[in-house]
């Protein structure tokens, strides 16, 4: 049975992923950017190559389409203490997204994708940030 300091890690490092869910819906580009390591790298599926460092994050981040409405809903996730500084969470997201303006609620549009997020965690004297992000496709529309 794990100790009270594993659980509290093991929540802070959920806390940390949570937060850069949300703050992809928000738009928060800062957020979502500075929750990876000054190196961090997000391989995305597609073919698109491995973003590799915050500001290539930021330039990705950046360029989100004006005028989409989007959400990630989360689904399971699991966080694992590799060591005292490491740890790989996985977790699984279904995103929404449409072109939408107006006032809310918006119309409920089918989700476009069903997401795997493998990411691997280090501490870091401000916290726990992501060093390697590796997001799966497991449905598409």
């Amino acid at each position: 049975m794990a100790d009270a300091n594993e659980l509290l890690e093991k929540l802070a490092c959920i806390d940390l992923i949570e937060k850069v869910r949300r703050a992809a819906d928000e738009g928060d580009v800062d957020t979502f950017v500075n929750s990876f390591t000054e190196d961090g790298v997000w391989a995305r599926p597609g073919g698109a190559a491995p973003m590799e460092g915050r500001e290539a994050i930021r330039a990705t981040m950046s360029n989100r389409p004006e005028g989409r409405l989007s959400l990630h809903v989360g689904g399971g996730i699991d966080a694992t203490l590799t060591s005292p500084d490491t740890a790989t969470v996985v977790s699984q997201v279904t995103f929404y997204a449409t072109a939408h303006t107006g006032p809310r609620p918006a119309p409920i549009v089918p989700p476009s994708k069903i997401f795997q997020y493998t990411d691997k965690l280090v501490r870091t004297p401000e916290g726990w940030r992501i060093k390697h992000r590796t997001t799966t496709w497991i449905f598409s529309a």
